[in-house]
Order: C-alpha cells, then sequence, then structure tokens
C-alpha cells in the first residue's frame, strides 16, 4: 500500500499483518493482509490517503480510504516537579516538557534570578508523560544541574517552542 499525506507521497507499506476478520471472509487468501502503520503528518489539518497497490494483473491501485487528520498545533507545555539545592552553588532542576508540533525533544532554557543559565533538552525517560500524551514518546524529562550563587535563588524554566506556536512557555519557577 502506499499512503500519502496532502497529496504527497508518505510511504509504502506491506499488508502483511494478521486479522482473522479478513481471513475468515476472503477465504483461501490467509489472514496476513492487515496493516497499522504510522506516519509524519504536519501541524494542523491534512488529508491522509491510503491506496493498495495491484500487485497482479489489472492496472488499477484503487483508493481504500482518505480521511482528515488533525494534528495538535500550539505552544509548548510541561511542568517543573522539583526545583531543590544538592549543596553549595548547585541547584538541581526536574520536570517534563512537551512540543505539540513536534515528537522530538524539547528544549528548555533555565534562569537564576532572570539570567540565562542553561540551554537543556528534555529528552530524559518519562513513561508517565508518555502514558499520559500518547503519541509523544517517553523522552521529554528534565533533570539539571546549574550552578548558582550562594542564598536564596530563582530559578525558572521555559519551554522553547520548536513549531507553529507563538512563544515559549513559562513551565514554573521554584525558589532555592
Amino acid at each position: 500500500m502506499h499512503v500519502y499525506v496532502d497529496g504527497r507521497f508518505a510511504g509504502e507499506r506491506l499488508a502483511s499483518r494478521p486479522r482473522g476478520d479478513v481471513g475468515a471472509v476472503h477465504r483461501g487468501y490467509g489472514p496476513d493482509h492487515g496493516f497499522d502503520t504510522t506516519v509524519d503528518v504536519p501541524a494542523g489539518r491534512s488529508t491522509v490517503c491510503v491506496y493498495a497497490i495491484n500487485a497482479g494483473p489489472g492496472t488499477a491501485n484503487p483508493l481504500l480510504r482518505c480521511t482528515v487528520v488533525q494534528s495538535p498545533t500550539g505552544n509548548p507545555f510541561g511542568s517543573i516537579d522539583a526545583v531543590t539545592s544538592t549543596g553549595p552553588g548547585q541547584v538541581r532542576v526536574q520536570g517534563w516538557a512537551i512540543d505539540p508540533d513536534t515528537v522530538a525533544p524539547v528544549r528548555m532554557h533555565v534562569y537564576v534570578d532572570g539570567v540565562f543559565t542553561a540551554d537543556v533538552e528534555a529528552s530524559t525517560w518519562r513513561p508517565d508523560v508518555g502514558a499520559a500524551f500518547a503519541g509523544y514518546g517517553n523522552n521529554h524529562g528534565f533533570d539539571t544541574t546549574v550552578a548558582v550563587a550562594p542564598g536564596g535563588r530563582l530559578v525558572c524554566v521555559f519551554a522553547l517552542n520548536a513549531g507553529p506556536g507563538t512563544a515559549n512557555t513559562l513551565l514554573g519557577c521554584g525558589q532555592t
């Protein structure tokens, strides 16, 4: 089969997955004619079409179905789980972030008392986040330690927008 997104070729797949219901209806061909696949679509609204590709005599590649899908879009979102002092001059910041425009890890900026301090990738294993936001995967956590001057400090984390959204998102701030 061939998959098209908004009229552009998005991939070729083999329909070879077991489907007992198909095998029961089309006896003699066996059950291994199902498919289940994922293709990339841009943010926003897209039309996805699937065609069966003729493998024998004949000239047609019949359209199986077209459907309109709405892919999430917008600004990144997430949470700071903890801001803790780990010793003199060090603060540990933990949390997670997702940008709905991509499954890729989100870039994060950490500020201490309003001063840019670190550029971090939210790419650590967080199966709880993956379970809550199916389709984005499990690698959206961050856990970093930054250097700070002695005393109480305000630590803020921003998730950087990676697509059609309009802004970087303040995930939150914590006081040490």
